[in-house]
């Protein structure tokens, strides 16, 4: 046994190396997979027509409004005319979601006992960008023309009515009351778990929740900025999460794009490719870093993310090559649960370049000798075969 082990060993080593490097890719494979996101860039595209995936992130006094939204929208749509796209009346060529996060007060009925929540504060198509499963109802949208819809999570249904199926039943938020459109359930990743945690979580419409005055950013009145549609921003309450799903048949089109839209160029701190050593490295789909970049009149703090492009070989190798500064965090932007999730994955997902830079070589180092040994054959039957020619020919 012994003797047929040594005899074999380089073809049992390259075995190994190769079953680790594809043991390696899948796992990598499995992480991205497992994202609650599931790749909307993905789901929006079509034979016709790719998209891209971008998000942007803002600390809690530097956001946006609602308006800032709609003068986006403006700029998409000359972008787009002018680069010669064109909807076909069926389909849109962009999908945009905004959202911020807070805590709230939830009572199942007025004067009853409050229940603390997380709260995601949102508008456009936030659903389509996060697909949480729907254990009974419908989702909320920026389209809905009454805005006193909430989704709950199962946990948080429980915890006020005992059932997770309360379907247009009223919950009550300063007083003012709201009705459940629909319940979910929590993420299912193993990052996404970690991320979201444990508590209560309910999802409304970003303008209600900012007429509310509960809670919002943490921006005091006194700091109000923006003055959203519908009155909303008008306690301070901003965005903090901006994503939108744009036509990419150009790499980097859409990332490109949404830069233009938020006022970021070469001129104002973001390098021609889309990153640098002061900014976040959007380019390539960091986040660990941020920057402070000159949008609307004033320097923000913001995040640009192309999330197409965050769990690309090159842009793992940029996370391992910060693995440790990157968690440093020197800024005033909050994660949202799903940023989080991404950020965690691409920790785990950086590490199979070790691991498979490491297998590798070592498949590398095992096929040299025999290569060499190859290149030995060749030669040396090369010159017979020449010296057989030129005897054949000395003799005619």
């Amino acid at each position: 046994m012994r003797n047929i082990i040594i005899k074999y060993s380089r073809l049992i080593i390259l075995a190994i190396s190769l079953l680790c490097i594809f043991a390696g890719l899948g796992y990598k494979e499995h992480l991205i997979n497992d994202i609650s996101m599931k790749q909307p860039d993905k789901r929006w595209s079509s034979k016709e027509l790719k998209a891209g995936y971008v998000a942007a992130y803002f600390s809690e006094n530097d956001g946006l409004s609602e308006d800032d939204v709609t003068d986006f929208k403006d700029t998409y749509d000359s972008d787009l005319k002018s680069d010669s796209f064109e909807s076909n009346g069926k389909n849109r060529l962009y999908v945009e979601a905004y959202s911020t996060e807070g805590e709230i007060e939830v009572t199942k009925k007025l004067g009853g006992k409050a229940v603390k929540m997380n709260v995601t504060a949102l508008g456009g198509d936030y659903f389509m960008f996060h697909p949480m499963q729907l254990l009974y109802g419908n989702y909320i949208s920026g389209n809905d023309l009454m805005k006193d819809g909430v989704v709950l999570d199962e946990n948080a249904a429980w915890h006020l009515y005992g059932s997770s199926d309360i379907v247009g039943r009223y919950v009550y938020i300063n007083n003012e009351s709201y009705y459940v459109t629909g319940v979910v359930k929590g993420p299912s990743g193993r990052a996404a778990r970690k991320a979201y945690g444990g508590k209560d979580h309910i999802y409304m419409h970003f303008s209600k929740f900012a007429k509310s005055g509960a809670g919002g950013t943490g921006v005091s009145a006194a700091n109000a900025g923006g003055t959203g549609v519908d009155g909303a921003n008008e306690n301070g309450t901003k965005i903090t999460c901006y994503e939108v799903l744009f036509p990419d048949m150009i790499n980097n089109y859409a990332y490109n794009k949404i830069k233009n839209a938020l006022g970021i160029s070469s001129e104002n701190g973001d390098s021609a490719n889309g990153s640098s050593s002061d900014a976040t490295d959007s380019f390539i789909g960091i986040s660990g870093k941020s920057s402070v970049y000159s949008y609307g009149g004033s320097d923000r703090d913001l995040e640009i993310i192309n999330m197409s492009r965050r769990f690309k070989t090159a842009s793992l190798w940029q996370v391992l090559k910060s693995y440790g500064r990157r968690s440093m965090k020197t800024t005033g932007i909050k994660y949202p649960y799903w940023e989080n999730e991404c950020r965690m994955t691409e920790d785990f997902a950086s590490l199979t370049l070790i691991w498979n830079g490491f297998f590798g070589i070592v498949l590398i180092l095992t096929l040299i000798g025999p290569a060499v040994n190859i290149g030995r054959g060749m030669k040396h039957t090369t010159g017979r075969i020449i010296k057989k020619i030129k005897y054949k020919f000395a003799f005619k």
